[in-house]
């Protein structure tokens, strides 16, 4: 877990702050299941640009400063596809179940690695305990995010840079 010490610290100095936790699933509906790339996501995400969603698989997208409410998710069209489900499903990630509110559609965060080719489904970060997937041996990735002034920005990363711990480290864009 990564220390809310350096949330509080980057408030302090008036920037931005965004948690998330992606890690590779499985979901289910009923009989089927798919691989997926999960994403969990807390307020303020993406801090940088905006989510895109629809109301529809491969339906007209539209952009939202919202994120998924808790008991809610997101899936791409290529997830529902794979599952034959629409919007307004119940999906189970681990021990949780959570309805298929809204079709995601891009976020800018997205990259082109080995991650961002599996379907993608995106649930509220406070959903995470729920879901029992964190596990001895998970392959779970945190990241605190922070955006602001450059220079506070450029302070913040020396304070972090000091107290980072073992398996931590400071990207940039």
């Amino acid at each position: 877990e990564v220390s809310t010490d350096y949330d509080d610290e980057a408030r302090r100095r008036g920037l931005q702050v965004a948690r998330i936790l992606s890690m590779p699933s499985v979901v289910f509906h009923g009989e089927a299941s798919s691989l997926v790339a999960l994403r969990a996501v807390g307020e303020g995400y993406p801090l940088r640009g905006r989510l895109k969603i629809a109301d529809e698989p491969f339906g007209a997208a539209r952009a939202t400063d919202a994120i998924p409410a808790p008991g809610e998710a997101w899936a791409d069209s290529r997830l529902l596809a794979r599952l034959d489900v629409a919007v307004g499903t119940r999906l189970s990630v681990g021990a949780h179940e959570v309805t298929v509110a809204q079709v995601l559609d891009y976020r800018p965060d997205q990259g082109a690695g080995f991650g961002d080719l599996s379907a993608t489904l995106m649930i509220n970060l406070a959903d995470v305990p729920a879901t029992g997937l964190i596990q001895p041996g998970s392959r779970v990735s945190r990241a605190v995010l922070f955006a602001g002034e450059a220079d506070e920005v450029a302070g913040l990363r020396e304070y972090l840079q000091s107290r980072r711990q073992p398996g931590e480290r400071l990207q940039a864009i």
